[in-house]
């Protein structure tokens, strides 16, 4: 009886603003919400899948753009796209819903988000309504479960954003046509972001493939951004590689990945985005080779071999260090290769059962940035026999 009581309560007030709202020559917004059932909710969480995905695939093709053109690797939700992607729900909810009250989710699902009067909100209220998105819509928050809670159980059918901003989600075919917005333009509008969208995140996806990394043999020949590049001062992250049989492994920054085209050329190599490199080879020795100067032969072997395709402007003197508690020689040589200039640093370390060749090398406008963070990779080698 409370339940009946309470339904036929509501059905007066429906009644009374809809006869308010027809006295006053327009149609009353909340009173048309008061009357929808669970399928408003259903088609909201479709657009809201529809324009996840749009922004999935968006975000995929900015990431793929900032690899591929700009040299910056990132990967899978770091801060560039927990960044990225935060900024484009505020800009893509936020002028899309404020000027046309259309996402491209809810215009393909036949609603809009409207203000009192039934008009587009205005990029104030958009933004307002945009502001709890993270926390009520998020996929990865139970699917935006929030949201549809909020939505289910309040009168007018509005989840937190919605109450805070004072706009409304209706279908459209319950708006005048003059409340409807320009849909002839809108329409062709959408379907083309839609398919820019599609092969943007296509795009994206093969970028994150290992085609868009430059291989370290081909590094001679890349073209060279002047793009800012991070502090490597110290090394960001303490990730461990470990060469293919088990030998040796290096500690490297987050951003640096193993090179599989250099196989064959040493046995283990990696590049980063700016394509700095760092490469070891090593060799067994048998009892007989061990003698006083081999790591001074190694070096005169290495300039040798340098001198073949490089034009080399000089070698800093050697000097001796402790690398994993063995013995080491270390070295810097300024050449030119293909008409571009490259320091390199090579290490030679000699340890109980082979000798290591560790070389790396970047341009020179680069070198003084990554300088420390290539002796902090030489310094991490370990032996792990």
């Amino acid at each position: 009886m409370e339940q009946y009581g309470y339904n036929k309560r509501l059905q007066h007030e429906t009644v009374q603003e809809e006869e308010e709202g027809t006295a006053a020559g327009k149609v009353s917004i909340e009173a048309l919400c008061t009357i929808y059932g669970g399928s408003i909710v259903l088609r909201r969480w479709l657009a809201a899948i529809i324009d996840f995905i749009i922004m999935i695939l968006f975000v995929s093709f900015w990431d793929a753009i900032l690899k591929v053109f700009f040299q910056i690797h990132t990967i899978n939700l770091s801060l560039l796209d927990i960044t990225t992607y935060i900024l484009f729900i505020f800009f893509y909810y936020s002028l899309l819903e404020g000027l046309t009250g259309y996402t491209i989710g809810k215009f393909f699902l036949g609603i809009r988000v409207v203000d009192e009067q039934g008009d587009a909100p205005g990029l104030v209220k958009a933004l307002i309504r945009s502001s709890t998105r993270l926390l009520e819509c998020n996929p990865f928050l139970a699917g935006g479960l929030p949201a549809g809670l909020i939505i289910i159980f309040t009168r007018r059918k509005q989840r937190l954003g919605d109450l805070a901003a004072k706009t409304y989600v209706v279908r459209i075919t319950d708006l005048a046509a003059d409340k409807q917005g320009n849909i002839a333009v809108l329409k062709p509008v959408f379907l083309l972001v839609v398919l820019f969208g599609l092969v943007g995140g296509f795009f994206g996806v093969l970028g994150s493939n290992d085609f868009i990394h430059i291989r370290s043999a081909d590094v001679e020949e890349a073209v060279i951004e002047e793009a800012a590049l991070e502090d490597y001062d110290v090394v960001p992250s303490d990730n461990e590689f470990i060469s293919e049989d088990k030998r040796f492994k290096i500690i490297a920054p987050y951003d640096w990945m193993k090179d599989p085209a250099s196989e064959g050329e040493s046995n283990f190599t990696l590049v980063d985005p700016q394509n700095n490199m760092i490469r070891i080879l090593y060799r067994n020795l048998q009892p007989d080779e061990w003698r006083d100067g081999l790591l001074d032969e190694y070096k005169e072997a290495f300039l040798e071999d340098l001198e073949t395709y490089a034009d080399v402007k000089g070698a800093d003197k050697p000097f001796g260090k402790t690398i994993d508690g063995y013995k080491a020689l270390q070295f810097t040589v300024l050449a030119e290769v293909d008409g571009y200039d490259y320091r390199y640093i090579a290490t030679f370390m000699q340890t109980e059962s082979a000798v290591y060749q560790i070389v790396t090398a970047s341009f020179v406008d680069q070198f003084e940035q990554v300088e420390n963070v290539l002796l902090n990779m030489i310094d991490s080698f370990r032996e792990k026999t």
